[in-house]
Formats: structure tokens, sequence, C-alpha cells
């Protein structure tokens, strides 16, 4: 299975307000078109890399049962951060598409906090005029 990286950031912004992965929440997802497979198998990449404190999978005979996704940590919702406002996500997906750079999520969160950080910068110049 291929990463998604809009899947990624979709199961991030669900988690911010519960600190959960709830069943509404999976289902918002599945019907942004994503599969319960896709779902978890990101959840689970998120949890490797260390965004997602928890990621538990019950299975009865080869069929989930439950899906337990829990805590986000500090450098997700630092990651959050720089990617929430769909403006700055879909920059950020231009940018890398654009210089034909990996999307990884190192690659998305330096290009992401540079742009912010551009906008930092044309704002306190906005301030001084």
């Amino acid at each position: 299975m291929r990463r998604n990286m809009d899947l990624c950031r979709d199961i991030l912004l669900q988690m911010e307000d519960a600190d959960r992965l709830l069943n509404q929440s999976i289902d918002e997802l599945k019907e942004k078109g994503y599969s319960l497979n896709e779902i978890i198998f990101h959840c689970r990449l998120l949890h490797e890399h260390g965004f997602i404190k928890e990621c538990i999978v019950n299975e009865v005979h080869g069929i989930v049962a439950a899906l337990i996704v829990y805590g986000l940590t500090w450098e997700a919702h630092d990651f959050i951060s720089s990617i929430r406002q769909d403006t700055i996500w879909n920059k950020t997906k231009d940018v890398i598409t654009q210089k034909g750079l990996p999307m990884v999520l190192d690659v998305v969160k330096e290009i992401s906090q540079s742009i912010v950080a551009t906008m930092v910068q044309g704002a306190i110049k906005g301030l001084s005029r």
C-alpha cells in the first residue's frame, strides 16, 4: 500500500480534538473514500513515526473488531499547526510537486514551516509600515 499524506493529515486533524480516533472519525474518513485498511495502515505509519502514541488493531478471525488509536505527541501537534490551514497544505503540496521532491513527512514539515515563516515575515513587515 502506498503512503497517502492527505490521509495522514486527515487522521491527525480528526484526532486533534478528542486525542483519539473515534468511530465517528473513522466513518468520516471512510466518507472521504478511504478504506478501513488504508486508515489502519496510515495509523500504524503515524505511530511508527512517533506522531501517535498508541495504535492497536484487534482482529477476530481476520476481521477487524476494534481499532484503538490515541495520543498525539508534541511533534504531531507542531506538525498539525503548520499544515492545518488548507491554503498552507495545498501550497506545501504544490511546492513539493513543482520541485520534484519526495512527499515524506520530513519534507512536508520543512516546506510547510518555511511557508509559515514567510507568512510571519510578511506580517511583521506589514506591522512596521
